[in-house]
């Protein structure tokens, strides 16, 4: 019988990064994890947040690109996208690093 665990689980789509919850990794549960997605606009494919969810607790970070107009002077959207994406992993890990939150029952 194999195994599933975070490392060969597929991603939800959108999803860039994803982290291991500390009861994740205790209790050997992939699905205690926390995502860290690019959120697009409805009615196109353009990037305007990235967001970071837990999905042990439901805790959530969301960094508009708004956020960071003070990049505009140095260059393309990219630079923005790029610096809300660092934000977001940098929040998403350090919750990992303590969350000890268990879903739920059904």
């Amino acid at each position: 019988m194999q195994t599933t665990t975070a490392f060969t689980t597929a991603w939800p789509a959108g999803v860039i990064a994803r982290y291991l919850t500390v009861a994740g990794a205790a209790l050997g549960r992939d699905d205690l994890t926390v995502d860290v997605e690019t959120l697009t606009t409805v009615d196109y494919d353009d990037p305007y947040a990235t967001r970071s969810t837990c999905r042990a607790c439901a805790a959530r970070d969301e960094r508009d690109y708004d956020q960071y107009r003070n990049y505009r002077d140095y260059g393309a959207e990219a630079v923005r996208a790029r610096a809300s994406q660092d934000d977001a992993r940098s929040w998403a890990q350090a919750h990992a690093e303590t969350c000890r939150a268990l879903p739920r029952p059904a």
